[in-house]
């Protein structure tokens, strides 16, 4: 509401957005996106032109934690045995995809060389 909202117009957007922010598993961080950037990217011309306008957007990135990368390795697995991916009609497939072959490119690199020790520097006496 500090960011312009009605009391009623937060109520709504919380209503409307309740099952993909808080209805699933995962770890999600949120930001309110700056209105100013809000009106660079998306710019918004209404006529005739209102006294005062509010417009609010909330930022949402999905944090993948290791146990969930470990979870979508074992189930994009699946596909290989035949059976279905659970994850192929949610909307992040593609880039749950990416990040799995990602995650197995990882895997199957060779470890790094390690490299040449430090040399000590040389006091001066």
């Amino acid at each position: 509401m500090k960011a312009g909202l009605l009391r009623k117009e937060a109520d709504a957007m919380l209503q409307t957005w309740w099952n993909d922010y808080f209805g699933k598993p995962g770890l999600r961080v949120f930001w309110l996106v700056p209105g100013a950037y809000l009106d660079k990217v998306l710019p918004l011309h209404i006529s005739p032109t209102p006294q005062q306008s509010a417009r609010v957007m909330v930022g949402r990135a999905e944090i993948l934690t290791p146990a969930f990368e470990k979870r979508l390795m074992e189930d994009f697995a699946l596909e290989e045995t035949g059976r279905p991916n659970p994850w192929h009609a949610n909307r992040f497939f593609p880039a749950y995809a990416n990040r799995v072959l990602q995650l197995r490119a990882a895997v199957e690199r060779k470890p790094a060389e390690p490299a040449e020790p430090a040399t000590p520097l040389q006091s001066t006496p």
